[in-house]
């Protein structure tokens, strides 16, 4: 005896996948998102060229990828926000 059968039809099926598709994407416009990127990309290059200077926060923050260097930089001022917030 096989499963049995979540769709009464292929049409059937394929709607649910859409329907799901809907809440697992976004829509983005590329006119928006490339500055967004281009200004991310100068940031980590900025970044990267200031802790070949030996700057203590470009060394700290530094990484491979621009989501590390993002996580890192708010790791490092939530925690300079912290400490000043303590005192």
């Amino acid at each position: 005896m096989g499963r049995p059968k979540l769709y009464a039809d292929p049409a059937a099926k394929q709607r649910a996948h859409r329907e799901r598709l809907k809440t697992e994407t976004v829509t983005i416009n590329r006119d928006a998102i490339e500055p967004l990127m281009k200004e991310l990309t100068e940031l980590h290059n900025a970044i990267n060229e200031a802790a070949t200077r030996n700057n203590p926060i470009a060394l700290k923050c530094r990484a491979a990828s621009i989501s590390t260097t993002l996580h890192k930089l708010t790791v490092h001022f939530n925690s300079v926000a912290a400490r000043e917030k303590a005192q």
